[in-house]
């Protein structure tokens, strides 16, 4: 199926959907949006909007299509885009699928998973001071109320809140992606989650791991939807020094003396895209294999949770 370089079609409006359609378009690209739920009062009035996947693929031609539908639907629309003959660039909202499973056999040009913190300037500085020297442990921690997540909206009734969502550690993947793009694979998990806190919701609101990687001993990280002001850090030692990073201050310390990163909300989904598009990343891009290593980890750690003890990889 040969498509328009300058066109993307974004599928799901919901929040994250609309922050790629945004993102986009400020970058001079033509967004189309492929949304169920028809044209709605808040997207662009200039946005052009299909109910079918076939028929935006025919009509609007992308070479770039981003997958922000929930979950459960990555798998059938990326089967979906198979069987028409799809061969751009796609990029799938983080978790790749709700488990471990292999890609639709495909004429994808690429497949990327949306882990966009690798772009962050405070990871990426991590990164960096890790290197390839020997890591001795490494801790991070992410938490915000799930009520204020999207203001506005009953978060009872997000995707989010549904034991079909798969709760918080499939929400807050991005530690599980980045720890592994700065430490290697892991290599086995064990793991606390449930909770519901004062949420009232189906799905577990706070996860607690602890594994082990290829290249760090000792790996702990909490997931949580409870904590008033949001919380994002992340603790590392290596070769004597101690890295702590707070991704909300955007702020690295390396041993108790401190350096600001500017950033703003926008600039990591931003870096994604121009790295998706230019295929260019200097391999910071989540690949689908890096993508089901996580989806791998996840399902992991809940047989871990459930039997209680140790699953290996």
């Amino acid at each position: 199926m040969n498509g328009n370089a300058d066109r993307a079609l974004v599928v799901g409006y919901g929040s994250i959907g609309a922050r790629h359609s945004h993102v986009l378009r400020a970058e001079g690209l033509d967004v189309a949006i492929l949304s169920r739920r028809g044209r709605a009062a808040s997207m662009p009035a200039d946005v052009e909007v299909f109910g079918d996947l076939g028929k935006a693929c025919a009509e609007w031609a992308p070479q770039y299509i981003v997958l922000a539908a929930e979950t459960a639907a990555h798998y059938p629309l990326l089967e979906g885009l198979s069987k028409l003959g799809f061969a751009g660039t796609v990029l799938v909202e983080k978790p790749l699928f709700e488990t471990r499973r292999p890609l639709p056999i495909n004429n994808f040009r690429h497949c990327y998973v949306a882990y966009q913190l690798r772009f962050h300037p405070v990871i990426r500085k991590v990164r960096d001071l890790l290197g390839d020297r020997p890591i001795d442990a490494i801790s991070a921690y992410v938490s915000q109320h799930l009520a204020d997540w999207r203001p506005g909206r009953d978060w009872r009734a997000t995707y989010s809140a549904q034991a079909d969502g798969g709760g918080v550690i499939r929400d807050l993947s991005h530690e599980l992606d980045y720890i592994m793009w700065m430490a290697g694979p892991w290599e086995r998990v064990t793991a606390l989650i449930g909770g519901r806190g004062d949420l009232a919701i189906d799905a577990p609101a706070d996860a607690a791991l602890l594994f082990t990687t290829q290249r760090c001993p000792a790996v702990s990280v909490r997931l949580g939807y409870l904590d008033r002001p949001a919380s994002r850090w992340l603790l590392a030692q290596s070769s004597g020094r101690t890295i702590a990073a707070d991704l909300i201050a955007s702020t690295v310390t390396v041993n108790g003396v401190a350096e600001f990163l500017p950033s703003d909300k926008d600039l990591p989904i931003r870096e994604m895209h121009r790295a998706a598009l230019t295929e260019d990343s200097g391999g910071q891009l989540c690949s689908a294999d890096d993508g089901m290593n996580v989806c791998a980890l996840i399902d992991a750690a809940a047989r871990a949770a459930c039997d209680q003890r140790w699953v290996v990889a």
